[in-house]
Formats: structure tokens, sequence, C-alpha cells
């Protein structure tokens, strides 16, 4: 294993490992440690946690141990601590069912450990935007924000047909663009992703290990547009208020829809010493990219936000870095040059709020003829109709329809191109470049809130592809007259 040390205070950066062995690096040797159980949790040292204990008289008492940034919307608090106890509270008096339904609904970008005696119950994020890799059983279990980390702690073996797999994508698709590997594939064997709308259940006695769908709980209902606008606001204002509560706020803006409903929505709530920014291919840069920088500053002038203009030059090299994304990253990463963007432009102490998750609630697969489930569509939606025809990649998705359930008959009435975007293209693309800029600093999303998603899913399609309440919000919010 290659010595991390001299990168240590900032490899990982907002991470985590949860496992039952001891240090198996020096990477984790400093690192703030808690121990629950059979299991230790190492805390790279800019991650936010929080643990809790129930209160009870039972002979087991629940243990909670929550990591990043949770908001409540409908009690209205950001206090990580409160919503810890909470949790435990609810583990003891209601039982698990309950706290799956509460930590659900929650918003911001965490994971939730719940503890009952050497049963261990482990949900993400609405979209797993902090992700959750696992490995093993029993007192083997491991857990981690980064793969890297967890296959490192499991001992697991680099798996070269994964690495393959990417590379036949790349063969047929090039290596411009957005790539990620299909299914539930990882750089190691025996590693695997936690979806959203799943969870973790894990009995550490027994060794028995289960990814288990818990998500859609009921059908979706359709709401009066009306009904739908008012409740879109609500919700929407609700959790850019609390996430503006953690610190100093970057709002990443471009030409798009998305960005600027964020910034209509939010502005107000801004702490000081707030700022907008876009990010600009000074080498070879498109009509696009000129667009978003132009169309990003005049929306950050008219909201009266200060905007920094981040220079993306994949010339630039910088040693010091390189060193801190290999060590975090040395396999498969998705945008190196616009993490060290982020880190050598952007100060280290705030929150970057991305707006890209406003997809899941508007419409991302616009074409939905194909009605019917099956790895080979599912394959064809992650990268095209070419790709769709190699045996190997449609086998990942067989995997990962089986993993996570993905079947008509537990989607409870929702489209499943709709639930195959918030489930796979989210936590196995976006997630990671959520991570990989963690290293500058954290990344928060102000669309990922189930309640709000649910909202915007409620309209007609129609008005989802015309994203009308997108475009009511920024009406109804419209940059202060000067």
């Amino acid at each position: 294993m290659k010595d991390m040390t001299s990168t240590a205070e900032e490899i990982f950066g907002h991470g985590y490992l949860v496992s039952a062995g001891p240090d198996w690096a020096d990477v984790t040797a400093p690192w703030p440690s808690l121990t629950v159980g059979a299991l230790t949790y190492r805390f790279q040292h800019r991650t936010a946690y929080a643990h809790s204990v129930a209160q009870t008289a039972r002979d087991r008492t629940p243990e909670v141990v929550l990591i990043g940034h949770a908001v409540d919307v409908e009690h209205g608090t950001s206090d990580r601590h409160w919503i810890a106890a909470y949790v435990a509270s609810l583990a003891a008096e209601h039982g698990l069912d309950a706290v799956v339904r509460y930590v659900a609904y929650l918003g911001g970008r965490f994971t939730c450990f719940v503890h009952d005696g050497d049963e261990l119950t482990v949900i993400p994020d609405c979209h797993a935007t902090q992700s959750v890799y696992w490995s093993g059983s029993g007192r083997d279990f491991v857990a981690s924000s980064h793969v890297e980390l967890a296959g490192q702690a499991a001992d697991a073996a680099v798996d070269e047909h994964a690495h393959d797999l990417y590379d036949t994508l790349v063969e047929i698709r090039g290596s411009a663009g957005t790539k990620y590997l299909p299914g539930i594939a990882t750089a190691y064997r025996s590693v695997r992703p936690l979806i959203p709308n799943c969870l973790l259940e894990a009995d550490l006695a027994s060794g028995r290990t289960v990814h288990r769908r818990f998500y859609p709980f009921e059908e979706l209902r359709e709401m009066d547009v009306k009904v739908t606008y008012e409740r879109f606001e609500e919700l929407f204002r609700a959790h850019l208020r609390l996430l503006s509560t953690f610190g100093p706020v970057g709002i990443s803006v471009t030409s798009g829809l998305d960005s600027r409903t964020t910034l209509a929505g939010g502005r107000e709530f801004l702490p000081p010493n707030s700022f907008a920014f876009t990010f600009y291919r000074s080498t070879n840069p498109a009509d696009a990219h000129a667009e978003d920088l132009y169309g990003g500053n005049q929306t950050a002038w008219n909201y009266q936000l200060p905007h920094r203009v981040i220079r993306w030059d994949g010339r630039i090299k910088s040693p010091a870095f390189d060193a801190i994304f290999t060590t975090t990253f040395p396999r498969l990463s998705q945008a190196r040059t616009i993490a060290q963007a982020f880190y050598d432009g952007l100060p280290r102490d705030f929150f970057h709020f991305q707006s890209t998750i406003a997809e899941t609630g508007t419409v991302f697969y616009k074409r939905r003829e194909v009605t019917e489930i099956s790895a080979q569509r599912l394959t064809h939606l992650w990268h095209g109709a070419d790709v769709a025809r190699v045996e190997s990649l449609v086998a990942a998705f067989e995997e990962f329809i089986h993993y996570a359930d993905f079947r008509a008959d537990n989607l409870h009435g929702y489209d499943y191109h709709d639930l195959f975007y918030w489930e796979h293209r989210n936590s196995r693309w976006a997630a990671n470049r959520y991570h990989e800029a963690d290293l500058a600093h954290r990344v928060l999303l102000p669309f990922n809130q189930r309640s709000l998603i649910e909202t915007m899913l409620s309209l007609p399609f129609k008005d989802r592809a015309d994203r009308v309440l997108l475009h009511h919000l920024i009406d109804r919010f419209p940059p202060p007259a000067e």
C-alpha cells in the first residue's frame, strides 16, 4: 500500500470510514474516531458528524451516527445533534420503519447509521449524494464515503472487469464527455454502492448484510397546479434557508434555469461573504461556455451578489493538488481538471450550492416510448443505442435491476425513467463529482429533499418538461430594483 502521510490533511475531504478492524493505514490514524459496538468510525478532519444514544429502558439501546450536513425542513432545524437525537428517540420508541420514514425526508447531504445491538441500518440522503461504498459482512463489514477507502480497508482486489467495462465504453463513445461505470460496478471487487431509495441492513453478529429498497413508499399523487406552485416555493425556500445556516455560500451559476432558480429562491438567506461563481474553459472554449459565463455573471449582477470566474484549464499543473487527487481518486475519476480549478480558484471554508438534481423533478430522459423495464433499455438510457448492443454492459444492468429491486411492481407507479435518473446517474456519476469538489470545499444540493422532488414529480409531464415551477419561482422572486 502506498504511503499517504504527505497529504493526510486534505485527502478524502469530508470523508469517513467505518470498520471493525484496526487502523489500516497512516491516513486514518490521526483522524477523529468514535467506537459504537463492534465498529469504529473515523472522520476526516473537515467531516461534520453527530452521535446520539437513545434514552430508553430497553436492553438494547439504539445509537445513531449522523455524518454530514442534514437538515430537517419539517422541524426547521439544521442542528445535526438535535436531528441525531431525534432519530435515536424514534428508533427506541417506534422502531426502524419510523426511522426510515423520517430520515428519508431529511434534506442536505449526509449518511445516517442506526445501531440497535448487533443490527446496523445505513440510510443515505435523498439522492445518495454523500456516497456509501460497502463491503463484507459481520466483523468484516466496511463502509466509506470513498471507494478507495472501502476497497483498501476491505483488502479488496482491483476489479479488472469493471475497468474493462469502462474501456469498452470509451472505445464506443470516445474519451470526451460524461463517462461513468455501469450498474453497480466499482473499481474494487466486492465493493458495492448504496443506491438512493435503498438502505443497508447488516447483522454484525450473524454476518448477514442486505441491500434493500425502501422507496417509493406509495403511489405519487397528482396535485392541483396552484397547490403545487405554493408547496414547491415553500419547500424549496425552507431548504435553502436551512442550508444557508452552515456558513458562507458560493452558488454555481450559469445561464441555465436551475442555478438561476437557486439564486432567486435563496438570495435573501445567504450569509455574509457569500458569492456566485462560474468556471470557464479558457482553452478552446465552446459557445456554451461563453454563454454560461456571461449569463452567470449577469444573473449574479442582477441579484447583487459578487461573482467570481474560475479558470478551467487542463494545461495548468499543480503537483500539490495532483498528490491529493490521485491519492483520493486513483482509479476511474470523473473530472480532475474541474476539481483542480475549484481547489486553486476558490476558498476552502464555504458551501458550494450545486443545482444539478433539479432534473429529477423536471425531465432528464425526454423520450419515453419504451414502457417496459429491461437491462437493455437501462443500458440505452445510460449511454445510448450502440452501448446497449454490448452484452457485458447490458449484463451490468441486469445486476443493477436485481441489486436495487428495480422492477415495475416495486416502483408504485413512478415512471422508471425518473427513478433511473434519480438512482443511477445521480449516485454513480454526479455524486463522484461532488466528492471530487469536496477536496476544495463542501458541496450541498438545494434540490436534494424528498418532499420537494415529490412535489415536482406531481405535475403533468409537459409542465415538468416546460419547467413551469422554476419559471414561476423566478417570476415570484425577481432581482431587487436598483
